[in-house]
């Protein structure tokens, strides 16, 4: 996927568990050298674009359009992830003219979506979702699970009923305050997961682990990552430049050359002897230190344990290909020498360079 602006510029809501917090960049906007990486990118990768923030929609609205159209001339369509607020007329007409996606982010009812927004600023935003599906654009929604949307399969059902498209749910951290329990993330999940099977609907991630227990992974944390090249997440800077996905929170990086160095090691150590390693690949690098599997491994090996209980699928595991001894990687901007060692993997950060070194 080609991310715009991921990270990278501003936002008119300050939810209170936000990835982004601390890291947005303050880059000025060269929109030809934007326009040039997003049609570089596209040649080569073919994959679909999207506007991302921050809030695209503090953007001028002839910035806006830039991207929507060259989206739309190379795709045949063009997308962008909101909070939804800001939507107005002239950003409708817009979605229209370049048959646009609309991601809003919203964590269900008004009483839900507290550490977004007010109950009325929630309620306003669920009558412009109305207005949008009213005007037949494409509406996604995207969300988060914590302690105010326990019921979130509540939301689910009024989505599916509203002939919203679908739906990506993010998890929480459990170190984060408002973060669910292990167990309360278990049962949701294992309900979301059911309710995908009976109705099809599209309900990621849960959509995906289907997939994923089936041998065909699509979704990029069930895919193996290598987090300083990203393929599931190019993102092009204000300035035209690309870095890696702003999940995995390490240093400002972007290789071309994809070396998948995680799923060996993770082969080795935390995910040794796990018969699901194959739908999984240690899931997301960007939830904790890239070297370990994924702090949400309890609740993916909980849903492929039921699933496998209903299939009795099984596929033989592979040993993942030896990775190189050692790698060196460009950061983008220069940094002071750190040198941490996890699972028998050493980095080397200094200056404007990484260094990685199998043990």
């Amino acid at each position: 996927m080609i991310l715009v602006f991921e990270s990278a510029i501003p936002c008119n809501q300050n939810c209170r568990y936000c990835y982004q917090r601390g890291r947005r960049l303050n880059i000025p906007i060269n929109l030809p050298a934007v326009i040039r990486t997003i049609r570089d990118l596209y040649e080569k990768y073919k994959e679909p674009i999207v506007l991302h923030g921050g809030e695209p929609l503090l953007l001028p609205l002839l910035v806006i359009e830039a991207i929507l159209k060259i989206s739309y001339e190379l795709t045949g369509q063009s997308s962008i992830c909101t909070g939804g607020v800001l939507i107005n007329e002239n950003h409708i007409k817009l979605f229209k003219k370049y048959n646009t996606q609309v991601d809003i982010s919203i964590d269900g009812f008004p009483e839900q979506n507290v550490l977004r927004l007010s109950k009325q600023q929630t309620q306003n935003l669920l009558e412009k979702i109305d207005i949008l599906l009213a005007e037949k654009i494409k509406v996604n929604v995207m969300s988060v699970l914590h302690e105010f949307n326990r019921n979130y399969a509540d939301f689910v059902y009024y989505c599916y009923n509203k002939g919203i498209d679908g739906i990506r749910i993010n998890f929480l951290k459990f170190s984060d305050k408002y973060s669910l329990s292990l167990s309360e993330l278990k049962s949701l999940s294992k309900k979301l997961l059911d309710f995908c099977m009976i109705t099809l609907y599209d309900v990621l991630p849960f959509t995906s682990i289907i997939e994923s227990y089936f041998g065909n992974s699509t979704d990029c944390f069930l895919t193996p990552c290598d987090p300083f090249s990203t393929s599931a997440a190019r993102n092009i800077l204000p300035n035209g430049k690309v870095i890696n996905c702003t999940c995995t929170q390490l240093p400002y990086t972007y290789q071309s050359e994809y070396i998948d160095m995680r799923s060996y090691i993770l082969y080795k150590t935390d995910c040794r002897n796990c018969k699901f390693f194959y739908a999984c690949k240690g899931g997301c690098p960007g939830n904790q230190d890239w070297r370990r599997k994924d702090i949400f491994c309890p609740v993916y090996r909980h849903l492929f344990s039921y699933l496998h209980s209903l299939f009795h699928y099984q596929r033989k595991q592979e040993e993942p290909p030896l990775p190189p001894k050692q790698r060196k990687i460009k950061k983008l901007f220069p940094g002071e020498t750190k040198i941490t060692e996890v699972n028998g993997i050493t980095q080397i950060e200094r200056g404007d360079e990484i260094v990685i070194r199998r043990n």
